[in-house]
């Protein structure tokens, strides 16, 4: 009695050690976080990896619910498509005859929670009985959004099955067929999963479909140990526990299951953590009675509250995740463990190491099964924000990845930027060699990473990433270098470019994204033609509707959309916007973007110029202007004028790398030299002037770019590539 207790008095002393984790821990337990209080970048990335996205999404926090909310729009909207999927394919196995039940996830939303907003999700789980799940992979096999049915997944008894719906939407459905497969749990459980089928009820009116409802004393028994043994220890799993604990369960029945099936210790840690951390009303006569008399127990006791929940991971070796590998209920077990942990931890190291190379996606795990034939591809990045590269490679990740060819991004430096939300993340502080041309810690992480899951191919995005990937990669993977930027003034220095030269050597394949960059590959960088492709950049068109002139108010809103930096020449369009206006031009201007010139951009605009900063609402934002200008003095292939074009916008643009691929001057938009900055105010006071010119040139582009630049159309040059380059990634 004193033990539960104590465990829902700690919920008030429990202290994490760092500012980040407190803010985490408060979310996760609904707890009030001040309105003043700002989160870093760090802190959007735990919410986002301990699912809580929708509790801080839906919390009205002024600065917390904003960071959040371009991702959660994009996951809910996921959610919507996976919910349709999950009904169709219900009534699929229902009319197959085959017995089916949702756990976790919608099921937990739309059935536990208070504020079904607040539970997300990233993919389904689905249970069969063990006796009939050859039947049921023969009915998901016939079910159309099914790719295919992949082997076993090792040491647990599940497949995941790959999901693709017409509408783009990709996901995994994970078909269970036991609840308590863990290897921790070896020897508890036996006969509980074929208990619970015995006692299920058909519901053929459940909101997600028709489906058996089992005993909740068995989905709970689950969740507990789950939320302990899960390797990602996400916060929100536990919060799970404490909206189960609000609705209300018949705490005898649980307890007797715990005993029955020897799964007291694993469900007495996990709703330990729920009462003590997120302060869910757990009887204290509950935890005492469920509370197992062991050294584990009281060893993990004793670390729960000194270990930074928030931060915990898994994977890695720490006392606590030793103490929870012997939470077991059966003494003989708990010995047999310590005396075999010597022998099997070196190898337990090394399949850790494995899995983490694997990294997530969106919050959830990547690490599926894969056919022996499987290639890797690890798309390279310098930094972790949500930039034009940035995002280009996570749409191309989407499109490429399949059962056959795994695509991942991964980045090197921790930025405080936007949240691009790589599968893997290297975590190098910028300080530590960065600023001076080159990080000996990021190169080593790196080559660690490499080393480990030895990817069939990376793709150096940029010249930065070139550096590190030409200088770490095993000799078996082969280098792509994909120069999206032009690099002419930097390899004036002759020192520089014959490094260039040394890195480039090390490439199997040189992409550009214009032929301005395979010119220069060529002429500065000697490379043979043999070596190199052009693929451009592309963009998704769903995500730009056309531009609707009719509804243009009175005046003219011209924008610069892109990262604030001196090569953008963001000045220049403050300067733009204060000589139309003198001409008599009633022009507004709107700046758009993030970088180091931001806030003296905000010093020194005009009441006729709003400057937004980042952010995520780009195709919003496109629809309410008018006209896109493009100043930048240097370029590659730039995203931007293919997203105004997709919009149904005219740009005016000085004439830059690509920018002659993307607009046909006078066509759809009006390039201007680098350095006249008089024909620069012409060409946008003749649009400001003629908006039948505007509308004429903005569906010209709109039909230019749908027809060169579309994400598909890169997405088929980079699949023929690869199959060229690595033999066997494609079908």
């Amino acid at each position: 009695m004193d033990q539960g207790r104590q465990a829902v008095a700690e919920a008030s002393a429990w202290q994490p050690s760092r500012r980040d984790s407190r803010l985490v821990l408060d979310v996760a337990a609904g707890r009030l976080v001040p309105p003043e209080r700002k989160p870093t970048a760090d802190e959007i990335k735990a919410i986002a990896r301990h699912g809580l996205m929708g509790i801080v999404a839906k919390s009205g926090h002024p600065h917390l619910a904003p960071a959040v909310l371009g991702g959660y729009t994009r996951l809910t909207a996921r959610q919507l498509v996976m919910k349709r999927v999950l009904g169709d394919l219900l009534v699929h196995l229902s009319a197959s005859g085959i017995r089916a039940t949702v756990v976790k996830g919608p099921a937990l939303a739309h059935g536990t929670y208070e504020d079904p907003d607040h539970r997300t999700f990233t993919d389904l789980d689905l249970l069969v009985p063990a006796q009939e799940v050859s039947a049921a992979l023969d009915a998901l096999t016939d079910f159309p959004a099914v790719l295919g049915v992949p082997p076993k997944t090792p040491k647990a008894d599940k497949r995941n099955i790959p999901i693709a719906d017409p509408s783009g939407v990709r996901f995994t459905l994970d078909l269970h067929w036991d609840l308590f497969s863990y290897t921790q749990l070896r020897g508890c459980a036996h006969g509980a999963v074929d208990e619970a089928w015995d006692r299920a009820t058909w519901n053929p009116a459940n909101s997600l479909g028709p489906m058996w409802l089992l005993p909740t004393e068995a989905l709970v028994g689950f969740l507990a140990t789950h939320a302990l043994l899960d390797h990602r220890f996400r916060l929100i799993l536990f919060r799970d526990l404490a909206e189960v604990a609000a609705r209300g369960v018949e705490w005898d029945q649980l307890l007797d299951f715990a005993h029955r099936f020897g799964l007291r210790s694993s469900s007495y840690a996990a709703w330990r953590i729920a009462a003590s951390a997120l302060g869910a009303e757990i009887p204290a006569d509950v935890l005492a009675r469920l509370r197992p008399r062991s050294l584990p127990v009281a060893v993990t006791e004793r670390l729960l509250p000194r270990t930074d929940l928030v931060r915990f991971d898994g994977h890695r070796p720490d006392p606590l995740n030793l103490a929870m590998v012997l939470l077991h209920d059966r003494r003989r077990t708990r010995a047999a463990l310590v005396l075999a942990a010597p022998f099997r931890f070196p190898e337990w190291l090394r399949r850790v190491e494995q899995d983490r190379g694997l990294g997530h996606v969106g919050g959830h795990t990547t690490t599926r099964p894969r056919a022996e034939q499987t290639r890797r591809v690890l798309h390279l990045l310098p930094l972790d924000v949500a930039r034009g590269a940035q995002t280009y490679a996570k749409a191309m990740r989407d499109l490429l990845d399949s059962p056959e060819i795994e695509h991942r991004t991964a980045t090197i430096f921790k930025s405080d930027s936007a949240y691009l939300d790589a599968d893997v993340d290297l975590g190098v502080s910028p300080v530590l060699g960065r600023r001076m041309g080159f990080s000996p810690v990021g190169a080593f992480r790196l080559w660690r990473y490499l080393r480990r899951t030895r990817p069939s191919a990376v793709i150096a995005h940029g010249g930065e990433s070139l550096k590190y990937a030409a200088f770490v990669k095993p000799r078996s993977t082969r280098l792509v270098y994909y120069k999206i930027g032009a690099a002419g003034p930097k390899l004036t220095v002759l020192w520089r470019r014959w490094l260039y030269r040394a890195l480039v050597a090390r490439t199997d394949l040189v992409a550009g994204v214009s032929p301005e960059m395979l010119t220069e590959s060529d002429v500065l960088l000697s490379v043979p033609p043999a070596r190199t492709v052009l693929i451009p950049n592309g963009r998704d068109p769903d995500r730009f509707a056309p531009h609707d002139f009719e509804t243009t108010t009175d005046g003219v809103t011209f924008a610069l959309v892109g990262r604030l930096e001196q090569a953008k020449r963001p000045f220049v369009f403050l300067e733009l916007i204060e000589q139309l206006r003198r001409r008599g031009v009633d022009a507004r201007g709107l700046v758009v973007g993030d970088g180091s010139l931001l806030e003296q951009m905000r010093s020194k605009a005009t009441t006729s110029v709003t400057v937004l900063g980042e952010r995520d609402d780009i195709p919003d934002l496109l629809r309410t202007i008018d006209v896109l200008v493009l100043a930048s003095l240097q370029e590659g292939m730039p995203g931007v004028l293919i997203e105004a074009g997709m919009a149904g916008l005219p740009t005016v643009t000085t004439d830059v790398e690509g920018a002659r691929e993307v607009v046909e001057d006078g066509v759809t938009g009006l390039i201007v030299p680098l350095d006249d900055f008089h024909r620069l105010v012409d060409a946008a006071e003749m649009l400001a002037r003629d908006p039948e010119l505007r509308r004429q040139m903005g569906e010209a582009a709109r039909t230019r770019c749908l027809a060169r630049f579309t994400l598909e159309a890169s997405a088929r040059r980079w699949t023929e590539e690869l199959n060229r380059l690595v033999p066997g990634t494609g079908s």
